[in-house]
């Protein structure tokens, strides 16, 4: 998941250089390993991640669901 540590990277950089060589290369390899799903079946990866994961409703390990787990 390299998405999850470019903030840290982003601030570490010291130079805007390095910032934008570190946004690319995150948003790259956070891209790169679906490409060859997208050229191979547009329709069925678009299925995949927004049809069948959302139409599931909310799990309890999920994020989101951390707050309801909160006592009231």
């Amino acid at each position: 998941m390299p998405i999850v540590v470019l903030p840290l990277v982003l601030i570490l950089a010291r130079t805007r250089r390095k910032a934008l060589w570190a946004l690319l290369t995150g948003v790259a390899a956070a891209v790169v390993p679906f490409l060859p799903f997208l050229l191979h079946d547009e329709a069925g990866l678009r299925s995949s991640l927004f049809g069948a994961q959302i139409g599931r409703g909310l799990q309890i390990e999920s994020v989101a669901a951390s707050p309801y787990l909160l006592p009231k």
